[in-house]
């Protein structure tokens, strides 16, 4: 761990880089042909093309796109250019379709989904990374006053948010059915861990003293144990993050 990093950064390498890595993985069939919906830098489709899969990377960026082929090694792993939201592959192409930190970039994430249950295979399964409605909702409905109400509404982007209902309505309407969901984040700054009775200088105290913490490896391991099994055990509200995953029918 990169002592110097804070302590959002390094939360963010251990939930998503790890955590969110691994729940999509698991998620996805060995031999399976998959779709990575904006690939980044590969993080994701490395591992799960490691387990035998083969991988299509879809990404706007060109040069991301020219890294990830760079170095794919061996692995099956290739490269297309085009938009998650007109994603460039006739209907029922994939076994799977995957996505990391994705939809909490569109506007519009009902079409990002629909358009991952299109390309995708009939019995196949869809997973992405989700931010959670129901923890901004109770963050609101939790805030101690309207100076921290209004820290909630500035700090927690609207988009890419969803609740589980909408969820199963999106998905319901595209031919799809919610098969499960993880929640994650709950130590993360948009949860509603401080941002409902802290003031705005008492989080950046609260960072400060997380991050300083985490210089030490035993709380680094606690948090990501945590992360990994008590978090699922809680309410979803409490978690600013999910992990869905679909089944088109």
């Amino acid at each position: 761990m990169t002592k110097d990093l804070n302590a959002h950064s390094n939360l963010i390498n251990q939930i998503y880089r790890y955590l969110s890595t691994d729940l999509i993985s698991e998620a996805i069939e060995p031999g399976s042909y998959v779709l990575d919906c904006g690939a980044g830098d590969g993080a994701v489709a490395y591992p799960i093309a490691a387990k035998g899969c083969r991988v299509m990377c879809l990404d706007m960026s060109n040069e991301r796109l020219q890294n990830i082929e760079a170095n794919s090694g061996e692995l099956a792993v290739e490269v297309r250019h085009g938009d998650v939201n007109a994603i460039p592959f006739p209907d029922n192409t994939f076994d799977a379709v995957f996505s990391r930190m994705v939809l909490p970039m569109q506007p519009d994430w009902q079409t990002t989904v629909g358009e991952k249950i299109r390309v995708c295979k009939p019995g196949g399964t869809i997973v992405f990374h989700h931010n959670n409605q129901d923890n901004m909702d109770l963050s609101l409905q939790l805030a101690s006053s309207d100076a921290n109400r209004m820290f909630v509404e500035k700090g927690l982007t609207r988009k890419g948010r969803a609740s589980i209902s909408t969820l199963e309505e999106v998905s319901s309407a595209n031919g799809a059915s919610v098969v499960r969901v993880t929640p994650l984040s709950f130590f993360l700054t948009s949860s509603l861990l401080f941002r409902t009775g802290l003031l705005a200088e008492e989080v950046d105290a609260y960072e400060a003293e997380l991050n300083r913490r985490l210089a030490d490896p035993k709380v680094y391991e606690f948090v990501d144990w945590f992360e990994r099994d008590v978090v699922k055990h809680l309410p979803l509200a409490l978690n600013a993050m999910m992990v869905a995953v679909l089944r088109k029918d």
